[in-house]
């Protein structure tokens, strides 16, 4: 089983973001990132939960369990957007951020 550690470093390194700019969007100091990273302490469970949804993937894959990165809704509207032309695929994207934005409020 992978450890949140090797997970987190996994997600930063695809995503392309530093630890400083992880940090900012989530709402902990940098050095807290570092932490975590070397294993020296785990997140708190709205860290976590912050962290899955930056990165687009499970809480529980995050912590190291051994499931699918996304869920199978996930995935599903992944292989249903695939099929899209770039129109819908647009329209589709534009309806999402509508909702985003509701749920937020």
């Amino acid at each position: 089983m992978a450890t949140f550690a090797e997970r987190l470093k996994e997600e930063l390194d695809k995503s392309q973001l530093s630890q400083a700019e992880l940090a900012e969007r989530i709402g902990v100091n940098r050095a807290m990132i570092t932490h975590y990273l070397h294993g020296k302490c785990e997140a708190r469970a709205d860290v976590i939960s912050k962290m899955a949804r930056v990165f687009g993937c499970t809480e529980a894959w995050l912590m190291g369990y051994d499931i699918p990165l996304i869920s199978e809704e996930e995935d599903e509207l992944l292989l249903i957007f695939r099929k899209l032309s770039r129109r819908s695929r647009i329209a589709l994207l534009a309806k999402a951020y509508e909702l985003d934005d509701a749920e937020r409020k």
